[in-house]
């Protein structure tokens, strides 16, 4: 769906080439002189790599997309603050000021500085760590999250063996792998590989996984059957967790859910039915929804992941603006919901909002 051509991504694709015709135009009239003979022959040239900016841009998976995207969004940021200035010093001769904008010098080093950022972020994955105390149990548990690695498409495998090595040796009592663990690019055998990985990391109590939705490749053409992939993460001794809850020790109940696009998804007080609400209650869900009926139903701690802290800035900027569940710990009522930004990326290998990452949570009993 993504990968391929699309009505909109036309549209979008040649408004960025549109944008970016005007502006070689504007640096190479600005390099060759205004009333150079050879302006119309130079422009006609300039039509040559917008068009084949807009052609890269017309899927929304491209990584192009984001380089000319940050490139068109940092120009017209310089474009409006220049009129602005233009607008206050109307008499004046701004010469210097006036060659930095026309060779657009400012939005090409931006976007530059943003785009290599953004490559090196995607390839460093940290440790984020979460405490929350409750009194419903007496013990302490050290709970991994793990969610959205997008296994074997913008991403080395090695950072995977890499974190895995390490969490071995934190003593964890359990894992949680909370969907998008593969995706419509992840082979047969990289999707095996990949919960074979997961299946033998060292826990107390065991591995967890729950579906995104991503998972069951329903975007594109499949290299792998649902069978296939519920047989290897069985085989990898990982638990699925399908709109089910499972008793982890004697003190915390695991619910893992269908993800919210599946028309069959129960309802949490389905799930609760039979479920002791004196436990230490921990939903699994790959996108952070249902959060309202989840924190009225006496979930303790809702663990997300999906969003990926929307990877690509300001977007990020735009959803937290708007009050979306996007990246981080949120208390609603009685409730902690942790939202992951991912192990990995999706669709770009770029990040430029936040980091990859792996979740540790504490949960301290103080009963």
């Amino acid at each position: 769906m993504f990968s391929r051509i699309t009505p909109l991504g036309v549209v979008m694709g040649s408004l960025l080439g549109l944008y970016v015709f005007i502006f070689l135009s504007r640096i190479t009239t600005t390099l060759t002189h205004r009333h150079n003979k050879y302006t119309i022959l130079i422009n006609l040239i300039n039509l040559i790599p917008a068009g084949l900016i807009a052609y890269l841009c017309f899927t929304f998976s491209s990584k192009y997309l984001v380089y000319i995207g940050y490139l068109v969004f940092f120009g017209l940021v310089v474009d409006l603050i220049y009129l602005i200035i233009r607008l206050i010093f109307r008499k004046k001769e701004l010469f210097i000021l006036k060659k930095i904008y026309m060779l657009g010098i400012i939005p090409l080093s931006l976007a530059f500085c943003f785009i290599l950022y953004g490559h090196i972020n995607m390839a460093n994955v940290i440790e984020t760590n979460y405490t929350f105390e409750t009194n419903k149990i007496t013990n302490s548990y050290k709970i991994c999250l793990i969610s959205d690695t997008h296994y074997g498409t913008i991403q080395e495998k090695k950072l995977l063996d890499e974190k895995i090595s390490y969490i071995n040796t934190l003593n964890i009592d359990f894992l949680i792998l909370c969907g998008d663990i593969v995706e419509e690019k992840t082979s047969k055998d990289d999707m095996r590989e990949v919960f074979n990985k997961l299946g033998s990391v060292k826990t107390k109590y065991g591995v967890y996984y729950n579906y995104g939705n991503h998972d069951r490749q329903p975007y594109d053409d499949r290299t792998f059957s649902d069978n296939e992939l519920a047989n290897a993460i069985k085989l990898s001794g990982i638990r699925i967790l399908q709109d089910e809850a499972f008793n982890i020790g004697d003190e915390i109940v695991l619910i893992g859910r269908e993800d919210y696009s599946k028309k069959n998804r129960k309802e949490i007080n389905e799930l609760l039915d039979g479920v002791d609400k004196n436990k230490y209650i921990i939903v699994s869900d790959h996108q952070p929804e249902d959060t309202k009926n989840n924190s009225e139903n006496a979930i303790d701690l809702q663990v997300s992941g999906h969003t990926h802290a929307r990877q690509i800035w300001p977007i990020g900027l735009f959803y937290t603006m708007m009050g979306s569940y996007n990246y981080g710990n949120y208390q609603i009522n009685n409730m902690n919901l942790v939202v992951s930004s991912g192990f990995t990326g999706w669709g770009y290998p770029i990040r430029t909002e936040k980091h990859c990452e792996y979740v540790i949570i504490n949960i301290k009993g103080n009963k």
